[in-house]
């Protein structure tokens, strides 16, 4: 399971006046509980590529999450970052960490990478599906590519991405219309509130 997704970034990034000891204690008991559990994979998030290019500023907190108690970390989960971007940066950051730890990439809509317009992190038009989740990527430290969201399920807070008046194909899983658009990258984008400051979506944007 990838546990807590952008819990560590933000904390990173300043996000909020959350109390970043706390959380990294409440992740790193998490990791305890769930790793006590039998044939539980347990991986922290770690945000995505363009979020922290320099990836040693994650080392220490997660390290105080239970990186070293946990299987490893993952990358770009709902982002649009490529695997090959993904796997470079997911290699410089488990050097940082001292070596050892697997890494998983969320590839679930990825397939056209970031986009370069407006809005780019939250629902952009034209993604696709990326490379489906498997266990074989010929990259040992690389374990499976999975998937966490479809190209055209909703990110954020402006909700459905793909409403009645948006002439866009419904984000709802079971909607035949929604997978078929996710394999066309033909989603629309909807977002209609601000981009908040410090969502890890905003990096989808080249660097």
């Amino acid at each position: 399971m990838i546990l807590e997704p952008d819990a560590v970034a933000h904390m990173v990034a300043g996000c909020g006046d959350t109390d970043a000891d706390e959380r990294y204690a409440l992740l790193a008991h998490a990791v305890e509980r769930l790793k006590s559990r039998p044939d539980t994979k347990v991986y922290l998030d770690a945000g995505n590529a363009g979020w922290f290019p320099d990836e040693r500023r994650l080392v220490a907190p997660l390290r105080s999450s239970g990186i070293d108690a946990a299987d490893g970390f993952a990358l770009n989960v709902s982002n649009f970052h490529t695997d090959e971007e993904s796997k470079e940066y997911g290699h410089r950051l488990a050097a940082a960490l001292g070596g050892g730890k697997h890494f998983v990439i969320d590839s679930s809509r990825n397939g056209n990478g970031p986009y370069t317009g407006v809005e780019a992190w939250c629902n952009p038009p034209g993604r696709a599906l990326g490379t489906p989740p498997t266990t074989v990527t010929g990259d040992a430290a690389s374990t499976p590519t999975c998937g966490s969201t479809p190209p055209a399920s909703p990110t954020g807070p402006a909700g459905a991405a793909h409403g009645p008046d948006s002439g866009g194909p419904s984000t709802r899983s079971g909607s035949p219309r929604g997978r078929a658009a996710s394999r066309r990258g033909a989603t629309r984008s909807g977002c209609r509130a601000p981009v908040p400051r410090c969502r890890s979506r905003r990096s989808a944007r080249p660097r």
